[in-house]
Formats: structure tokens, C-alpha cells, sequence
């Protein structure tokens, strides 16, 4: 076993002529202002659409009632 291993290794040393360090930095996607911002924002729409499919409702029954 140990032959099979030794005649299909391969060994690939790479050697880089400048070494350039890589410098990663982590910066936020969204700020807590603008998170809150589009928190806030999404809820009054849904409140909003909420509020209108009432109104919607309460139309539809007075209108049933009416035609009685």
C-alpha cells in the first residue's frame, strides 16, 4: 500500500517572487438607523394596507346590509 502512495504522490512547491499582504476588512452592510428606518417603514406600509382592507370590509357589509 504504502508503494501505491509513494509512486502517485506529488508534491507542487510555489514560490511567490512578492509577497503582497492581503488585508480584508469587515464594514457593516446596513447602519442601526437605516435598519430601523426600513423596520419602520415596512410596518406602516403593512399598517397602512391593514387599514385599508378594513375600511374594504366595513364597506362591503354596509353594502350587503343595504341591498337587503
Amino acid at each position: 500500500m504504502s508503494t501505491v502512495v509513494s509512486e502517485n504522490f506529488l508534491q507542487l512547491n510555489v514560490m511567490l517572487k512578492h509577497t503582497v499582504p492581503m488585508v480584508t476588512e469587515d464594514k457593516a452592510a446596513m447602519t442601526p438607523i437605516i435598519l430601523l428606518s426600513n423596520i419602520g417603514g415596512s410596518l406602516s406600509l403593512w399598517l397602512g394596507l391593514g387599514v385599508v382592507f378594513i375600511f374594504e370590509i366595513v364597506d362591503l357589509v354596509i353594502g350587503l346590509c343595504r341591498s337587503r
